[in-house]
């Protein structure tokens, strides 16, 4: 009596291991069946589009002398998807042209902005210090931001022409796409279109 005891409570026991199991392995594939995840298609044109470089290559001396540091990355969700992207290059400039350079990146953002359809939100910031773009472009939202110049970070045996230096520039972009369309409560939070 005993042992049939013991075995009704470890076959009980059992049962109930297996069905947690099951109930885990059935969350895990309703989870990943309604988890979307980083594509191009979930991007917008001006982030799968979008360069630094044309805006920069007129300010380089000697002229195509840049180093690239850019990168991408993402992030899924069931509600709605992550993109990043970061920017960089650093090259030599002449120090009387160091002053055009922010207007420049910012006339270009606006241009690629324009051209890919997006509808600008916002913009804050100044051109000699950095500034952001909020925009809106179908089911996503985004912000484009350049940061303020930075010095190079080039290391040289000979040192640079009195007229030249080393200086760093940095374009940050992150957007979220929802694939279901923005939802009423998200919309709210956004600014009203810049004029």
């Amino acid at each position: 009596m005993r042992m049939r005891i013991l075995l009704n409570v470890a076959m009980g026991a059992a049962v109930v291991i297996v069905v947690f199991l099951a109930i885990a392995l059935m969350d895990t594939a309703w989870e990943q069946a309604h988890t979307y995840y980083p594509a191009p298609e979930s991007q917008t044109t001006f982030l799968r589009t979008y360069s630094l470089k044309s805006a920069v290559l007129p300010f380089v001396e000697p002229s195509g002398g840049t180093s690239d540091l850019s990168g991408s990355g993402g992030g899924a969700g069931m509600e709605s998807v992550e993109h990043t992207a970061d920017f960089g290059e650093y090259f030599t400039i002449r120090s009387e042209r160091k002053g055009l350079l922010l207007p420049a990146v910012y006339y270009d953002i606006r241009q690629q902005l324009k051209t890919s359809g997006v509808q600008v939100l916002s913009q804050s910031g100044d051109l000699s210090n950095g500034f952001t773009f909020r925009y809106r472009s179908g089911n996503s939202f985004g912000t484009v931001t350049v940061h303020p110049l930075e010095p190079g970070k080039v290391q040289r045996n000979l040192a640079l022409a009195n007229d030249l230096e080393d200086v760093g520039i940095r374009v940050e972009i992150k957007e979220e796409w929802f694939p279901k369309g923005i939802s009423a409560e998200v919309a709210q939070a956004l600014p009203e279109p810049a004029m």
